[in-house]
């Protein structure tokens, strides 16, 4: 069921940068490296200037980072990203630029590429208009959680109510969105 996903990956559809410098042999070699990385909140976006940094600071503590999936953003997003966590040593910011398809595989193209790139237990999935909110207890509950499931529910709460959802998967999980 991944093979179409990780075929467009492959494509070249989408450029990848770490805000706004190219990726390198090296610098995937480095990710891929980083120890202990626990959770990297995957978020896909387009024209979010005005909830973007608000959400990214609500990951803070809860995730190891954040990988930027951007569909081409025209309203200074991506400027805002770079100008606000660029510089950034104690929470990193990735950014990759993809193509807009259908949500389902947007969801499913941010996922796969935090996994690849950063190696993580876990990706969460959040819209760049969202906040975690309890983003410590969520790392708490992570970092001592046993089980096998690959797809663990959030609460997503709206102004018509909260319902639960699966946006936290496990990395390498068969779990992929449809629709």
């Amino acid at each position: 069921p991944r093979e179409p996903l990780s075929t467009a990956l492959r494509s070249e559809e989408h450029t990848e940068s770490t805000l706004g410098h190219p990726i390198t042999e090296d610098d995937s070699a480095k990710m891929a490296k980083l120890s202990g990385v626990i959770l990297i909140a995957a978020l896909p976006v387009k024209n979010e200037v005005k909830s973007i940094a608000t959400t990214i600071e609500s990951l803070r503590g809860a995730c190891d980072g954040v990988l930027v999936y951007d569909t081409g953003s025209t309203d200074g997003t991506i400027d805002l990203v770079r100008e606000k966590f660029e510089y950034r040593e104690d929470f990193k910011v990735w950014l990759v630029h993809g193509t807009f398809q259908d949500y389902a595989q947007l969801r499913n193209c941010a996922h796969q590429a935090a996994e690849k790139k950063l190696s993580p237990d876990w990706v969460l999935s959040m819209s760049a208009d969202e906040s975690l909110v309890g983003g410590e207890h969520l790392r708490a509950f992570l970092e001592g959680y046993g089980g096998n499931e690959n797809a663990l529910l959030v609460e997503v709460r709206t102004a018509s109510g909260a319902i639960d959802f699966p946006r936290l998967l496990r990395a390498k999980s068969p779990w992929i969105y449809v629709g």
